[in-house]
């Protein structure tokens, strides 16, 4: 009774006095007695002496029972090591030989917390041959060490599994996070048609995840009944829901209802952090609302919420969209003052504002600076450098970038290689990439002829495509540059020929070709 009260009061080391005291007056001491102490110094937080009561009670010739195995396998999840409460149940195993659900748990709660996924399915195996039924809690442990688990085809098998033990809406939302997490939000939509037909209560975590999942699949009107659905019941929404609303309807451009449901954030009682600011900028961003993202940029500092780098990325963006390229780049300037460092998303943001205003020697900058930092350029950060360079006339700078896109591995789909002049594929291209590939392409030519090799084939092909995508058939972008940059030569145009079957394929004599390319001045 003494001990019971000193567990209540977390008192472990008035307990072990308690203990003590008791051996010294010679009172019989059993493994209830030491079962009661463990549980003492666990709720005291005292892991290094219940373990050392524990030798002790073995020492003593003391059995084990399930309460002993169950406590110490508590101490071994409090103090994160899985082997060791692995160890004690198999022990149990061999002692007790009848290990109870509880033992389970305990033990799959500390493989959950170790994120040891196999040994939490050889658990689950080793349950069912025991004839031990899963519960609630035996899933939310499983589902929990699931989130390591590289093999999709398993997790979803073992899931699926699972939900057969689920009977109460914890257990449905624990699947659920798992199934956010991977973004997989059908299927979270699936668990939720299962709740209803098992008629079970949704709890505030369930509604959460059910009104994301269909923002996320873009059924918005759906989300918004059960976000309705969740107000009607008396609950309130937490700050994640809003954030997740904003986010979503930033997503579906529909940034009016991204700020309806931050200002409802505002009235609900929650005070918004740096993700509502930011998905909230970002939306407004995507629906091309760059004053009012900068009203909210101004409005979250003044609220004193740290932007993070998202949320600069997402203010850049929002001014190149609107055109206030000198506003991004005192927005890019701001986020270097703050200690952050830029990534790929703010340079190719700031080099397609600069893109948009002709700045190509700005651009150029900022492609130099941001390898310098170690940021590595991407597809988008390329077509926006290369547009900005063949519009300004700079072919000859547009085609060493392109070269060095092709030696980091992107647009390598054109085929570069001197020895294959016969024809060159630019259908996969943008219309700057086209023309600075086109000219590697002629240049490679040049060289070759004055190093006196022929030409593979007695006419060269160009392929643009024909525009089969375009709103208009035939009105492909890429062929519209090629032929105008073909027509356009400091001395002639290029002399070609279209086949009647295929607009987007440009045919011309070698050598023709030849006697052109050494007469253009923009191939020197």
């Amino acid at each position: 009774m003494l001990l019971s009260l000193c567990a209540t009061r977390k008192q472990s080391q008035r307990a072990l006095e308690l203990f003590r005291a008791a051996q010294a007056e010679g009172m019989q001491i059993n493994t209830f007695t030491y079962n009661a102490l463990l549980h003492v110094l666990i709720k005291g937080g005292t892991p290094k002496e219940a373990e050392a009561v524990y030798k002790e009670m073995l020492e003593r010739g003391l059995s084990p029972s399930n309460h002993t195995y169950g406590a110490m396998i508590a101490i071994m999840d409090a103090t994160r090591r899985p082997d060791k409460a692995l160890q004690l149940l198999h022990e149990c195993n061999q002692v007790v030989k009848e290990p109870n659900l509880i033992l389970y748990n305990k033990t799959l709660s500390a493989l959950a917390n170790s994120k040891w996924w196999k040994e939490s399915l050889q658990i689950l195996d080793e349950m069912k041959e025991k004839g031990i039924q899963p519960d609630n809690v035996s899933v939310l442990y499983i589902t929990r060490a699931l989130a390591r688990c590289p093999d999709d085809w398993t997790v979803g098998r073992t899931l699926q599994n699972l939900e057969r033990y689920a009977s109460d809406a914890g257990t449905y939302s624990s699947l659920m996070s798992y199934y956010a997490r991977a973004g997989k939000w059908e299927s979270i939509i699936e668990l939720h048609g299962r709740m209803e037909e098992k008629n079970i209560r949704l709890t505030t975590r369930v509604y959460n995840n059910i009104v994301v999942a269909y923002g996320k699949c873009g059924k918005l009107d759906k989300a918004l009944n059960y976000f309705n659905q969740l107000k009607d019941s008396g609950q309130t929404p937490d700050a994640v829901l809003f954030s997740s609303l904003i986010d979503c309807f930033g997503k579906a451009k529909q940034w009016e209802k991204s700020v309806q449901y931050f200002e409802e954030l505002v009235l609900a009682g929650h005070k918004p952090n740096v993700l509502h600011y930011t998905a909230l900028i970002s939306s407004l961003e995507k629906g091309l609302q760059w004053q009012k993202a900068l009203d909210t940029f101004q409005k979250m500092k003044d609220a004193g919420v740290q932007p993070n780098l998202i949320t600069y990325n997402a203010l850049i963006s929002a001014c190149d969209k609107g055109g206030q390229t000198d506003k991004a780049f005192l927005i890019f300037d701001e986020l270097l003052s703050q200690g952050l460092a830029p990534d790929t998303i703010s340079y190719s943001a700031l080099i397609c504002a600069c893109e948009k205003q002709g700045k190509w020697r700005a651009a150029l900058r900022l492609y130099v600076d941001m390898q310098k930092r170690g940021v590595e350029p991407n597809g988008y950060t390329y077509r926006s450098l290369l547009d900005i360079l063949v519009k300004a006339g700079q072919i000859q700078t547009a085609t060493e970038v392109h070269r060095d896109a092709y030696r980091r591995g992107i647009f390598c789909h054109f085929d570069m290689d001197t020895e294959k002049l016969g024809q060159i594929d630019l259908h996969k291209a943008s219309s700057a990439g086209a023309i600075a590939v086109l000219v590697s392409w002629l240049r490679g030519i040049k060289r070759s002829h004055m190093v006196g090799k022929s030409f593979p084939e007695p006419e060269a092909l160009i392929i643009t495509g024909w525009g089969r995508r375009s709103e208009e058939l035939g009105q492909s972008k890429v062929r519209e540059a090629v032929i105008d940059f073909l027509n356009n030569s400091s001395k002639q145009p290029l002399p070609f020929k279209t086949p009647g079957y295929n607009r987007g394929r440009f045919l011309v004599d070698a050598n023709i070709l030849r006697d052109w390319i050494m007469k253009d001045a923009r191939l020197t």
